[in-house]
């Protein structure tokens, strides 16, 4: 069964995605079929529908239990996928997928039915082509240990062979596979890549392909099938169903350089985007109506679009993706309908943790490096502009940047990249400022604002003592109150109490305080 399971340690759902006919392929156990062990958090069981005898089952654990362990999986729900092998049964059986619950018993999931003469099987699989590495009885009476290879130009890839031996003895140097290793079978597992080629030929199948693996490309051509080469910086057609169909069809420009059978009508997302010099209609920050612009553009004409006077940055979107500086000199060129001009009151960690954020909610789950590295950087900036930043955090993001920009598949992970890694080396010291010295130098961040009770407008009336439930207010009638910033939780209570305008948020600046209540110096 191939099963989907989503959800957080606050729960989750399984459902029964494919059924596989592999019956053929059975290597469990023959004689003890239902697990004598009470050993993992899930379970599956294979039921007698008319009876309900359980005639098989098995514990086992998966990803989504060491997901659920982690700060993100206790809020975040997220979707693994995971396949059972189950012996094929003679008549028609209940098969329940278990979990165990807060008291740690076994309580089902889901119960499906399964009719082996009934139910349709999908037989349209492959493994990929198998190399016994070492092997010591049979699959039944053994443990088997499959050893997956990638990057490899095929089965006759010499390294592939040391490769493989290399990693088999590395895990039989260890205990408890050392004094064990009688127990188990070895095997290699790569990609079949004749098989692949002959299955996509009969089912006349569209394919697309790195350009840099020529041979491969030529494999798949050679027999009629029609390809699509993208450069290496292609990403995210793969896994995409719709942004491949779309390329083959010609219909949709990407940000890549591709070339092949729709070669003529795609070009690069950001030269179809610039165009051949003409206007372009953008949306200047968040504007529900574009401007036009020319394609080449001085940063001051954009300011000007966007109505902001003491402009410092300039934020082009996706697909470019570049942050430029606003005291920069020369032009930039449009390659994306949307763009940000930050102002002198804007505080560029923020900015950036909006920008990530939105990334964020883009990333398909399908490459560790964008998906979870959006979300580490994230993560690292919301706790700078929380209070709760750390020495280093700063250096932290400028490491991470290129090594996503580098590792992630598709352009939503590099563009993000790319994106903090300019910020970082324009605004690195208004972002280290906020952990380094407590403050938001632009004074936009609300963490870091403070309450303060003015001496020009305080009558030592009580209103805002009387509202603060924390204690954080010093003073008495006819004294100028004052606030101990020590114990304040910013929570604005006594800014609406005061009928006299006396209390004020401050940013970077702060008004002159006295640092304990003196006589008021004016009249109720």
């Amino acid at each position: 069964l191939d099963c989907s399971r989503e959800g957080n340690a606050q729960g989750d759902t399984v459902w029964v995605s494919r059924w596989l006919d592999r019956s053929a392929e059975w290597h469990g156990s023959r004689e003890v079929l239902v697990d004598p062990f009470d050993n993992g958090d899930y379970r599956v069981e294979m039921r007698d529908a008319k009876s309900g005898k359980v005639i098989y089952s098995k514990g086992y654990s998966n990803l989504f239990r060491e997901y659920r362990g982690t700060a993100k999986g206790r809020k975040v729900k997220a979707r693994f996928e995971e396949t059972l092998l189950l012996p094929m049964p003679k008549r028609k059986v209940l098969i329940a997928l278990q979990r165990r619950d807060d008291n740690m018993q076994l309580v089902d999931q889901t119960v499906v039915p399964f009719d082996p003469d009934e139910q349709e099987l999908d037989f349209n699989y492959h493994i990929g082509q198998r190399t016994d590495l070492e092997l010591h009885g049979a699959p039944e009476d053994k443990v088997d240990v499959a050893i997956v290879a990638q990057g490899y130009n095929g089965m006759s890839d010499p390294q592939l062979r040391v490769d493989y031996y290399r990693m088999k003895e590395i895990l039989f140097g260890q205990e408890p596979f050392k004094s064990h290793r009688d127990d188990f079978n070895v095997y290699g597992v790569k990609a079949d890549v004749d098989a692949a080629v002959a299955k996509a030929a009969a089912e006349g199948a569209r394919v697309v392909l790195p350009a840099d693996e020529p041979e491969l490309c030529d494999a798949f051509e050679a027999a009629g099938v029609a390809v699509a080469r993208a450069d290496a910086s292609f990403g995210y057609v793969y896994g995409n169903d719709t942004a491949a169909a779309r390329l083959f069809a010609g219909e949709k420009p990407i940000p890549s350089a591709v070339t092949g059978s729709a070669s003529d009508a795609l070009v690069g997302g950001e030269a179809w985007l610039r165009g051949e010099g003409a206007p372009k209609l953008v949306y200047v920050n968040g504007a529900t109506e574009p401007v036009e612009l020319p394609a080449q553009v001085s940063v001051a004409e954009l300011a000007k679009a966007a109505g902001v006077e003491d402009a410092k940055a300039v934020y082009l979107g996706f697909p470019q993706g570049d942050m430029v500086a606003a005291t920069g000199e020369g032009d930039v060129l449009l390659a994306s309908d949307a763009v940000r001009v930050f102002g002198a009151d804007c505080c560029m960690a923020d900015e950036l943790l909006r920008i990530c954020r939105e990334y964020r909610h883009e990333t398909c789950g399908h490459c560790v490096f964008g998906h979870e590295g959006s979300y580490q950087m994230a993560t690292i900036l919301e706790d700078v502009c929380h209070k709760r930043g750390k020495s280093g955090d700063l250096e932290l993001l400028q490491d991470l940047a290129p090594m996503m920009e580098g590792q992630s598949l598709c352009e939503v992970g590099r563009v993000l990249a790319k994106t903090v890694r300019q910020t970082c080396a324009l605004f690195g010291d208004e972002i280290s400022a906020h952990y380094a010295r407590k403050v938001c130098p632009a004074g936009a961040c609300d963490a870091y604002k403070t309450f303060h009770i003015l001496v020009s407008r305080c009558t030592g009336c009580g209103d805002c003592l009387d509202a603060c439930e924390d204690g954080a207010i010093m003073g008495k009638a006819n004294f100028v109150h004052v606030i101990d910033q020590r114990k304040c939780t910013q929570c604005g209570r006594c800014l609406d109490a005061c009928g006299e305008g006396a209390v004020v948020k401050a940013g970077a600046k702060k008004p002159k305080t006295p640092p304990r209540p003196i006589p008021v110096r004016r009249k109720k």
